[in-house]
């Protein structure tokens, strides 16, 4: 690609042929063919008559691993707490079957073991498995966060390039 002599916005003469943006204007000094690839704003009279480069970055790549992906982990997750409920489902008959030891065999404290355990028991298993879901949802969460910050701080770097010195 050869670099152009004079500014294609202003025609002022090129400084620095190897520049990428005119000293007089700002506007990117681009083939004719890379032009249609670095967006600028219209010259107005709040910039002075300079051509501003556009606020917006190129499109960038998504990753293979990108939103949506993981559906295993997240399907794990959902396990989990289909399980915790489970869980909590089976406690509870437990608890029934130590109220109806309680009633029919006249064993208090053996039907009230019973209860205590099944609720003892059901609560810890479900929050294992809430703890389980949850952690796995934080993770797939922050593994997101930073996609879109790497995804920001390249448009972000892209927009300085862009930028006149």
């Amino acid at each position: 690609m050869m670099s152009p002599t004079r500014c294609p916005k202003c025609g002022a003469p090129v400084a620095q042929p190897a520049g990428r943006f005119c000293m007089a204007c700002g506007a990117a000094l681009v083939s004719a063919d890379a032009a249609e690839r670095v967006p600028t704003q219209p010259a107005t009279p709040a910039s002075g008559g300079a051509v501003q480069p556009s606020p917006t970055a190129p499109p960038y790549a998504p990753s293979p691993y990108a939103a949506g992906s993981y559906a295993v982990l997240r399907t794990i997750a959902r396990l989990f707490t289909a399980l915790g409920w489970l869980s909590v489902i089976i406690a509870a008959l437990t608890a029934l079957g130590g109220v109806i030891v309680m009633v029919t065999q006249d064993s208090f404290l053996g039907g009230l073991g019973v209860i205590a355990g099944a609720a003892i028991t059901g609560t810890l298993a479900y929050l294992l498995c809430r703890m389980m879901a949850e952690s796995i949802s934080v993770f797939l969460d922050i593994e997101a966060n930073t996609r879109q910050a790497a995804i920001s701080s390249q448009r972000i770097a892209t927009l300085l390039e862009q930028r006149p010195d």
